[in-house]
């Protein structure tokens, strides 16, 4: 893939998550067998006390963090949570130390004005941040839990100031840990996300975004099939994005090529040519860091020029 057909603008990226379902089953007697399922799991425990899940999250979230980055665990972690605690240690400076090439870093240096993504961590944030010629760069989300009112006028709403490379803008759709009823966990979750943006998409996005959902090239990194982010991004957003009038758009997946073999990224690749049947699609076979690896080389060959 060339920079010019596999980017544009805007795109979307989902880091593989520090996810910690079985712990979190485990300790809250998760009676089903399916331990591993996040959202079931969520679902269990926040039916039984929805506060208590999104704290215990986060918690989980914050310690899985700081054994990743071989840091000692501290009782202020739990009060400051996930995205706190990643700036208090540093974690920009320390991880371009210990990593030639980090994935939110080389990011960072594509220079665009807006990034979307569906976690609530603070990395890209940080690693924009980083850069010597930000000025500022914001964290948003919508609003997806305050339905329109019957009677409201519906108004339409943007970014403001709008997003530019010295003053980039992260947008988390699915919420940040910062806000805990913003976040997107339980099954309830998404099944009430799906159902909002299928109804108010044009109101509850921005406009600028909205508008580069269904004219930019679409990225998806770091998603994996079953995902539940990846189906409520394409049934429940895409879906309802004027597609049809913009030729020229472009859908690139990236899949871990590991978790297959190639009878099965066949069978893998049609399903997407299905699923997107309107559309153009590439199909990555590789991680999430080799395609950034890729990308980030490419993309300064395309700069340069």
């Amino acid at each position: 893939m060339t920079c010019g057909s596999c980017l544009g603008n805007l795109y979307k990226i989902r880091v593989k998550e520090m996810r910690s379902s079985s712990l979190l089953g485990t300790a809250n007697q998760y009676p089903f067998n399916d331990i591993d399922n996040l959202a079931r799991v969520s679902q269990f425990i926040g039916t039984l006390d929805n506060r208590r899940l999104r704290k215990e999250v986060v918690r989980s979230l914050t310690e899985g963090y700081k054994k990743r980055m071989g840091l000692k665990p501290e009782k202020k972690d739990r009060k400051r949570g996930l995205s706190k605690t990643i700036s208090a240690t540093d974690w920009s400076t320390i991880v371009k130390e210990q990593l030639e090439s980090e994935l939110h870093h080389q990011l960072a240096d594509l220079e665009l004005p807006l990034y979307v993504t569906t976690n609530c961590d603070n990395f890209m944030t940080l690693a924009l941040e980083a850069k010597e010629d930000v000025e500022n760069v914001r964290r948003e989300t919508i609003n997806w839990r305050e339905s329109l009112s019957q009677t409201a006028e519906r108004p339409h709403h943007d970014l403001d100031p709008p997003p530019s490379e010295e003053e980039p803008v992260v947008l988390h759709l699915f919420g940040t840990d910062n806000d805990l009823l913003s976040m997107v966990l339980t099954e309830d979750d998404y099944l009430d996300y799906v159902a909002r943006i299928s109804r108010d998409h044009e109101y509850l996005l921005p406009t600028s975004v909205h508008e580069a959902l269904a004219s930019t090239t679409l990225l998806f990194l770091g998603y994996q099939l079953h995902d539940l982010e990846l189906r409520v991004i394409m049934r429940g957003l895409l879906n309802n994005l004027d597609l049809e009038r913009w030729d020229m758009l472009h859908v690139a997946v990236q899949i871990d090529a590991a978790t297959f073999d190639e009878a099965k990224m066949q069978e893998v690749t049609r399903f997407f040519q299905k699923y997107f049947s309107k559309l153009k699609i590439d199909v990555y076979w590789g991680s999430t860091h080799q395609f950034i690896e890729d990308l980030h080389a490419r993309w300064q060959e395309y700069m340069d020029d």
